[in-house]
């Protein structure tokens, strides 16, 4: 049975807390304080702090808390899933456009299957866009424009995002490091294996999304592991466990790269402020839980 997976949740769910590409209500309710997921990983003889990263936010998650910005002050260098401040414009758009579009004369109508096409124009009509407009996009593509536009209709902006917050005060004043390249998490997003199917839930899940970034977002602010596993691992796997083998492509199998960088970072005689989507740091099989169980000191901030 082809692969399919609930991919507006999973994508979504990537774009804010896995990936330099985030949603939240217009209005969210302030915490009383933004606690945010802040953890000490020490050896022996060196420590590194990681953050869970929210990439796109509003104004209402500043200023940082205090561990937070303590924990940014002591480091020598800043390590992100990718600096997006260093990147060619130019050379983005193409790779993108290479990557996310049909470059053989086949279009989404010739991919599509009639109801998914179907369902597709009306989401469009609705919205006030011409269906031509996206109809050579490949449907990860898509899915990824579509959900960036509903994303930023809640109010929420990439220039908010904790990353880029963090990257634009390291430009000159610290070491910078990515864990990753663009076209690697372009590829992520691209090899989706039932694109029609993808398509269909995502359209069908995102008038969804105002009262899950809402939960998401409150869970970030109050450092709330449980609810964040909760809505980000355990609820979408129980409901579509046929999406497990595409879940390991975009968290487990990247939590266990990022866990062998961190490792690398303690052999060094520096220290790393790291930041990573915040989904990339729960569970047993986050980069957290996968240092623990290697025998470093974790602690929490």
């Amino acid at each position: 049975m082809t692969q399919v997976l609930n991919v507006a949740r999973h994508l979504a769910l990537f774009f804010v807390f896995a990936l330099c590409t985030s949603w939240a209500q217009a209005q969210v309710i302030p915490a009383p304080e933004n606690k945010g997921f802040l953890w000490k990983i020490s050896d022996h003889d060196s420590s590194v702090y990681l953050l869970g990263s929210v990439h796109f936010a509003n104004s209402d998650y500043y200023p940082m808390s205090r561990a937070i910005e303590t924990a940014f002050a002591e480091a020598d260098t800043l390590a992100v899933e990718l600096d997006v401040t260093s990147l060619d414009p130019l050379k983005t758009q193409q790779l993108m456009q290479e990557m996310g579009n049909y470059s053989d004369g086949r279009t989404l109508k010739d991919e599509l299957s009639p109801e998914t096409l179907q369902k597709l124009e009306t989401y469009l009509g609705q919205k006030g866009f011409p269906s031509h407009l996206f109809m050579g996009q490949k449907p990860g593509m898509l899915i990824m424009s579509l959900t960036s536009m509903e994303l930023m209709s809640l109010g929420m902006l990439p220039q908010f995002g904790i990353d880029l917050h963090f990257l634009s005060r390291a430009k000159g004043n610290k070491h910078i490091v990515e864990l990753e390249t663009l076209e690697q998490q372009m590829e992520l997003l691209m090899n989706i294996d039932d694109g029609d199917a993808a398509l269909s839930q995502s359209l069908d899940e995102f008038p969804t999304f105002p009262v899950l970034s809402n939960q998401l977002f409150r869970a970030w602010q109050t450092g709330d592991t449980r609810i964040m596993q909760s809505l980000l691992i355990d609820e979408p796997l129980q409901k579509h466990p046929e999406s497990k083998d595409y879940f390991d492509k975009l968290f487990t199998d990247r939590n266990v790269s990022m866990s062998g960088k961190v490792r690398s970072f303690l052999d060094n005689n520096k220290t790393y402020f790291i930041i990573v989507g915040a989904g990339h740091l729960i569970g047993e099989e986050g980069v957290v839980g996968l240092l623990k169980e290697s025998g470093f000191s974790i602690e929490r901030h």
